[in-house]
This record gives C-alpha cells, structure tokens and sequence, in this order.
C-alpha cells in the first residue's frame, strides 16, 4: 500500500494546471507534465480517491486512458496528496498534525533557589512530552512513567532543595521545534501535501508537521500560576504568567520574570514564577493551555496557495482551492493534547507515581487525583482552565513536582 506521499502527474501524461497571481486573478489554463515516483498507482490506507469525470478522458502518449483535467474536492479534512488517472488523491492532515505535537512538543520544569526577582537560569530544569523525557540538570531529578487516568504519560519530576520559600523560583515553559517549511517538488513525500500546481512550474508539497507545528509555536501558550492562603479554593492564582515557543509574558507578579535560555540542546522562552513566603498545604500552583482562535482561511486561485494554506480540491481546470489547515491543528491540539501537574511528599529522587495529580487542556481539566485540587475556567488575560494543586505541609527537599506534556 503506498503512503500519502503519493505521486503528483502521470506517466507521458499532461495535466492541465494554473497558477494563482498574487492579485487573485486566474492564469490561461497550460498543460504540464510531471513525472511520477515508482510507487505510481498504490494508495495510503487513510487516503481518498476522488475520480475525475468520464468526460474528462483523453488518451496519453502511450496509449492508456486519462484524465486531461482532473477535478474534484477533497473530503473535509483532508487535502491534496497527489494526483493520477484516477483523480486526486487526499489525505487526512489531523492524524499528521497529533504525530508532529507528539514528536516536537514538551514542557520544561525548573527550579532555582535564592532568585527572587533574579534572571539567571534554572539550576535543576528537565522536559517530557509524548513518549520521552530528558532529566537536564541537578541531583535527584527522574524521568518517568506514570499511569494517570489510564494514560501512560512520561514525566519529569523535579526536587527542590531545602525549604521553599519567597526567593525560591519555579520555572516553566512550552515548547514545540520548528520544522523546515521550504516547498520540495512533486511527488510528495511522507506527510506532505499539495501546496502549488503552477502553470509551467513543477508541482509543490509541503510539509503538514511544518504548519502544524507552525501554528502551535505561534498560537499556543502554557499558563503558570500560584496562590497563598488557598487550601482548596478556587479563586485565580495572585501570580501568573503565560509562555510559548516564541513569547513569554508575566502577567502578575513583582518578581515573576520572562528569559530565554539554552536548556540541552534547545533555547527557550522561560517564565519564572516566584512564590511568596513559606510554601505549605494552603499553597496552589495552577497550570492551563490556550491556544489563540484558528480562523478558516479559503481562497481560489490559478495554482498557487497563499503561505499556510494547501491544495483541498480542483473545482475546474486551471483553478485550485486552498485552505488552511489550523483549524484541524487547533482541533487536534484542543482534544488531543493536554500538560500534567504532579506532587509526592518523602520523593527524594523517587521514581513513584504523583501521589496529586491533574490535567489541564485548552477549554478542559481533570483533577486526576488528591485533595483539595481543583479545575476551574479562570479570566486571566483570556479565559483558560487552570488545574490547581495543593501541596501537603511544608515543601522541602524531599518533595517532588512533576511535569508532563501528553497527547493521545
């Protein structure tokens, strides 16, 4: 069976292609010929074939019947991956999308202490995402797995040193690598799709993790927060902030602080949150994702799709349907994907499971386990489902916070 990346053209074959100006306007219909890989003729088990009309048919150099101007659109979600003589060839870009976030996507946890206010790096920092984690720096930090809601999620834990108190800063952030976006020519390969059929040009893909990851970097933020005196309550943290792959913003607190620093092999945007006096059982840390409103984006043209939009259908010949695809990556990031919040007390580089635990998505939360935790929608800078969680008496070294970043 082939993958999506299927061919784009025929064997000895022209298909008729346009090109899209940048004024919008429609280029004379030209004849094109694109030479196919040596996987003609299979298809992905996800793909879908949409046939050209019969009346479409003509007879190519060696013979064979085939479509001179293939038409048709592509199933909602899914775009163009190729094209042959019997039709396109779509793909869904959701299940692309979710492998892109779980490959490129992590939270890092941090911790320093005597740094009220102060911008200098983590001494003991780690990440975990999907299926992976990377204990960074500092003693008694661990990665591992934990069973929460019958989710196998990676974690790191972290342990702080000695009492934790108002010059101790936690940091954290989020994160997703940034993929190559530069179009390739035709035939498509793994997880790229159609982006240009221009007029006397060769036919151009994309790569679908490139947008997806394009669009979390840009839109998606981690939201961090803490509160004193809040034993199970569920007003707003007293000290946030929100920070993303490319921004970093301290929404309250004196001594909360934005940095970028270079943590193993990436450099990233780090919020640091200070906590005010002795940390104890009424102490909250809060966490939440939200990402920014993915508007639908269309446009018809004569062949090439605007920056960030991909081929969804021929219509008719010389012309090309482009869409974005953030909607489906704002859909499977919302459902999919979610960061993990975790406490035990006596975990002095213990590898157990959080003893309290939740989960916060964008627009959901779920406290997973323990007292006094709590999911509540919050109006920060924009509403976001912060998961809460209590400590239990006085944090010290032996107490251990874990961070995870999971997607189904």
């Amino acid at each position: 069976m082939r993958s999506p990346a299927v061919l784009v053209g025929l064997v000895g074959f022209s298909i008729v292609a346009a090109a899209a100006c940048a004024d919008g306007s429609i280029l004379d219909v030209a004849e094109q010929d694109v030479t196919p890989g040596a996987d003609a003729g299979a298809d992905d088990a996800s793909s879908t074939r949409v046939p050209p009309a019969p009346s479409d048919a003509d007879v190519t150099s060696d013979g064979s019947d085939a479509p001179s101007a293939v038409t048709g659109t592509c199933p909602a979600g899914q775009f163009v991956t190729g094209v042959d003589a019997t039709g396109l060839v779509c793909s869904p870009f959701a299940d692309l999308a979710l492998a892109a976030m779980r490959a490129s996507c992590r939270v890092y946890l941090g911790w320093r202490d005597s740094c009220s206010g102060c911008a200098l790096a983590p001494t003991k920092w780690g990440s975990a995402r999907t299926g992976a984690c990377e204990n960074g720096l500092g003693v008694n930090g661990t990665c591992s797995t934990a069973s929460l809601g019958g989710r196998d999620v990676n974690l790191y834990g972290l342990n702080t040193g000695g009492d934790v108190n108002s010059d101790d800063k936690f940091y954290a952030s989020f994160y997703c690598d940034a993929v190559d976006a530069t179009p390739t020519t035709a035939p498509c390969g793994p997880g790229a799709f159609v982006s240009e059929i221009q007029a006397g040009q060769p036919t151009k893909c994309v790569s679908a993790a490139a947008l997806a990851l394009a669009y979390v970097r840009q839109s998606c933020n981690l939201y961090v927060g803490w509160r004193d005196s809040c034993s199970g309550c569920v007003d707003p943290p007293t000290r946030w902030g929100r920070v993303g792959s490319t921004t970093c913003v301290n929404g309250l607190g004196a001594t909360n602080t934005c940095t970028a620093a270079t943590l193993g092999a990436s450099t990233v945007q780090l919020l640091g949150v200070n906590t005010g006096g002795d940390v104890n059982d009424d102490d909250k840390f809060h966490v939440g994702l939200r990402c920014e409103a993915a508007l639908p984006a269309e446009s018809t043209g004569a062949g090439l799709c605007p920056a960030g939009q991909l081929v969804a259908g021929v219509p008719a010949a010389g012309q090309v349907v482009c869409k974005s695809p953030d909607p489906h990556s704002l859909t499977t990031f919302r459902d999919r994907c979610g960061v993990y919040l975790g406490w035990r007390d006596q975990c002095a580089a213990c590898t157990l499971a959080p003893s309290k635990w939740g989960v916060a998505r964008d627009g959901a939360c779920l406290d997973g386990l323990g007292v006094n935790g709590t999911c509540v929608p919050t109006t920060l800078d924009s509403q976001v489902s912060l998961y809460g969680l209590n400590t239990d008496g006085d944090v010290n070294d032996d107490d251990r916070f874990y961070a995870g970043f999971h997607c189904e």
